[in-house]
C-alpha cells in the first residue's frame, strides 16, 4: 500500500475535511477550485463588523426597493397631471367667461412634495382615489397661466428626473448586492480554510 502525505503546509485535516463535506463526488472534488462551495446552514461564522454591515445593506435595499415605488407613483402622476392639463385647457376654452385661452401651463403644485410629504399623501384618501380611477378631478393645485416661466418645461424636466432617479437607484441596488455577495464568498472562504494544523496520509 502506497501512501502519499500532502504537505503540512499545503492543506490541513480539517480543511480537508471541510472540503470533502461539500461535494458528493470525485469529479466535484477537482472543480472545487472552479468556484466557492456553499456551506451547509450554521457553518458560516460571521465577524461583529460583517453583521453590522449585512444588516446596514438590508436595510438600504429595503429602503431602495421602496424609493422604486415612489419613483413610479411619482412618474405615474406626472403623466396624469399631463392629462389633466389638457382637460382644463378644454374646459376653459370652453368657458365664454374665461376669455381666449389658448395654453396653460399645467403644473401640478403636488408635484413639489418632498419624499416623506408625497408618501402621506398617496396614502390619503385622495391620493388612493386618484391611483385607483388614473384621473385628477378639479382644478385645485394646477397653473393656468398662459406664458409661465416659474413652471417652464415642467413635465419634461419632471419625466428627465425620474429617469434619473431610477438609473441612480438600480446602480447603488446592484453595488450593493455585490458588496453583499463579496462578503459572503469571504465567509465561505474563511469557513473552509480555517481550522488546525497536520497532514494527511491518502492511502493509494
Amino acid at each position: 500500500m502506497n501512501k502519499y502525505v500532502i504537505p503540512r503546509s499545503t492543506l490541513s485535516r480539517p480543511q480537508v475535511a471541510a472540503l470533502a463535506g461539500v461535494v458528493s463526488t470525485a469529479q466535484e472534488f477537482k472543480r472545487l477550485g472552479d468556484h466557492i462551495p456553499a456551506p451547509t446552514p450554521g457553518q458560516i461564522a460571521t465577524t461583529p463588523e460583517e453583521a453590522m454591515r449585512l444588516s446596514q445593506i438590508l436595510l438600504e435595499r429595503h429602503a431602495l426597493t421602496k424609493q422604486k415605488k415612489r419613483i413610479e407613483q411619482r412618474a405615474r402622476y406626472v403623466q396624469l397631471a399631463i392629462q389633466r392639463r389638457a382637460r382644463v385647457l378644454d374646459e376653459l376654452q370652453s368657458d365664454p367667461e374665461a376669455g381666449k385661452v389658448t395654453t396653460i401651463c399645467g403644473y401640478d403644485t403636488r408635484l413639489a412634495l418632498d419624499d416623506f410629504e408625497w408618501d402621506q399623501w398617496c396614502e390619503s384618501n385622495e391620493g388612493v382615489q386618484i391611483f385607483e380611477t388614473n384621473r385628477i378631478p378639479g382644478k385645485d393645485g394646477v397653473c393656468v397661466k398662459k406664458n409661465c416661466r416659474t413652471h417652464k418645461g415642467w413635465s419634461a424636466l419632471f419625466v428627465e428626473e425620474q429617469t434619473y432617479r431610477e438609473g441612480e437607484r438600480m446602480g447603488r441596488f446592484v453595488a450593493l448586492r455585490q458588496e453583499e455577495r463579496k462578503i459572503r464568498e469571504r465567509q465561505k472562504r474563511r469557513m473552509l480554510m480555517d481550522g488546525g494544523e497536520g497532514q494527511v496520509e491518502i492511502d493509494g
